[in-house]
């Protein structure tokens, strides 16, 4: 290969010194070949023709390469969304647990950017610049991911205040997108950042902007929240994502560093619970990506420029419904149960994101859970066992029984019901007094805290004992009744209490006794 030096050399004595091809090729014992393709082609194609020198890649190597695109073929199989696929971040941590990649960060970005041009993924993106004065202003958006919730795979949504300039961002899921979600996402958000601010920007979602032929209006619901907080809104144009790009960037991060693949939480309570951990932890350890500022400082500096907050408010989306002959109310599909004595009144309900609050007028009946898994309904047990009272033939077939189905304790006690029988030859009766008894004990619930109910059970069990009677005889004699050994004379416990004292006379009577004798 010619160096760099020598080929300048030549081009020298053939241009400026005018020696001939021969005399070149003699002088530095090049063939004549070689000198002659030196001279008669041009600087620049000679430098594109020019091999590079290909060093065998320390870090890259092909079983890392392999190993990067198998991780995306994985994505591809369980069929996750673009805006929710890996990052390279998180390959990088992977690989290197394995031991399979021992380069740095950035040439991992690197390799997975080519391995993904490569399975023709990517394509160019471009973005308009926008800058805000920090803690003036604050976007808000939502995204959809793909979560598993209590072992249902389902579309939930993303919401995320983001911002804008500063790096800071808070998000929290939610199984509806509806307004009772975007009031407590706000509710959380602000008390997130110990501030409301002075103007937030959204986009036209339907929950809060309305078309009217050719005007956009905002909801009620758009109202009340401005009216709520005190802010100031701006809506962006329509396809104009660009005015609120920093939230944009911020919902993809969200979902590709804290929700990457399918992951699988209990509910979403506990799926909010890690996110705002992870927001809290990125703050904590982060630093701003321009100017190397640590993430908590500027939040520090942004808390000083926003509103106080004002006292915590519960977001609910308030109807009306009626109670139908299984006790229940029906809302989207899901059954929610209340007490027998309010079978087909009208009552109030409060949807909000994550519970369902049912009032009578203004008194509160029962809070539930809000169900949002196809045919799931959410029943309480209590609720029906005066109707079981009745009907103790059906406890086991009542389907509000999957409450306490796989209670340990209540299935010894329920074993232990069944053998207390043995004279009784008929099995049915035998289970009705079974049935009859177990009842009794469920309904010691209402008038005692659930573990003073169990210990109770407990205790009873230990003692060979099952009936509703002695478990509750128990219960009073561990948490309410306290037996004091003390031989004092009666009276004087009471040496603060002055006692009447009387003298009786008995002549009458004895009178009356010797009538009885002369008879």
């Amino acid at each position: 290969m010619i160096r760099m030096d020598e080929f300048n050399k030549i081009r020298k004595d053939y241009f400026i010194d005018k020696l001939s091809i021969n005399e070149i090729a003699i002088k530095f014992s090049r063939s004549w070949a070689t000198v002659h393709k030196i001279v008669k082609t041009s600087r620049d194609e000679s430098l594109i023709a020019e091999k590079k020198m290909v060093r065998k890649p320390k870090v890259g190597t092909q079983d890392v390469k392999d190993a990067i695109a198998d991780r995306i073929r994985e994505e591809q199989r369980n069929k996750v969304k673009k805006k929710q696929r890996v990052t390279a971040k998180i390959i990088f941590e992977e690989l290197t647990a394995k031991g399979i990649y021992q380069g740095s960060q950035k040439r991992m970005q690197e390799l997975v950017k080519e391995v993904r041009e490569k399975l023709h993924l990517t394509q160019p993106e471009s973005f308009l610049p926008l800058e805000f004065t920090p803690g003036s202003v604050a976007q808000v958006d939502h995204g959809e991911v793909e979560c598993i919730i209590a072992g249902d795979r389902r579309t939930c949504f993303l919401f995320v205040m983001a911002i804008p300039g500063t790096g800071l961002r808070y998000c929290q899921l939610f199984a509806v997108k509806s307004q009772e979600a975007w009031g407590e996402f706000h509710e959380r958000a602000f008390r997130f950042f110990n501030g409301i601010f002075l103007r937030v920007i959204y986009d036209n979602d339907t929950v809060l902007v309305k078309s009217l032929k050719e005007k956009r209006l905002m909801t009620d619901f758009a109202l009340h929240l401005i009216e709520q907080y005190g802010f100031e809104s701006s809506f962006c144009n329509p396809a104009a994502g660009n005015e609120k790009g920093s939230v944009e960037n911020n919902v993809g991060f969200c979902r590709r560093n804290y929700l990457h693949g399918c992951p699988a939480f209990i509910d979403t309570q506990q799926a909010n619970t890690q996110l705002e951990g992870k927001c809290r932890e990125t703050i904590a350890n982060g630093v701003h990506f321009k100017f190397g500022t640590p993430l908590s400082a500027i939040q520090a500096e942004v808390e000083n420029a926003l509103q106080p907050l004002l006292p915590a408010k519960k977001w609910r989306r308030w109807i009306k419904r009626q109670v139908n002959s299984y006790q229940q109310i029906n809302i989207d599909g899901h059954g929610y149960s209340v007490p027998e004595k309010y079978v087909l009144s009208t009552l109030r309900v409060g949807l909000g994101a994550e519970s369902v609050e049912i009032f009578d007028g203004e008194t509160l009946i029962v809070i539930h859970q809000r169900q949002f898994i196809t045919g799931k309904d959410s029943l309480i047990l209590d609720h029906y066992l005066d109707q079981l009272c009745r009907k103790p033939g059906a406890l086991w077939d009542c389907k509000a029984i999957q409450e306490i189905a796989n209670d340990d304790l209540l299935l010894l006690l329920w074993t232990k019901l069944m053998s207390l029988y043995p004279g009784l030859a008929d099995h049915n009766v035998r289970l009705r007094a079974a049935q009859t008894s177990f009842i009794d004990i469920l309904r010691l619930r209402r008038s005692y805290s659930n573990t003073e109910w169990r210990n109770g059970i407990q205790e009873a069990l230990r003692c060979g004992s099952t009936t509703a009677a002695s478990i509750e005889c128990i219960i009073r004699g561990i948490h309410k009744i306290e037996i004091i050994d003390d031989k004092t004379e009666p009276r004087g416990l009471f040496t603060n209490i002055k006692l009447p004292e009387w003298e009786c006379d008995l002549t009458s009577y004895g009178a009356l006794v010797r009538v009885e004798a002369l008879c």
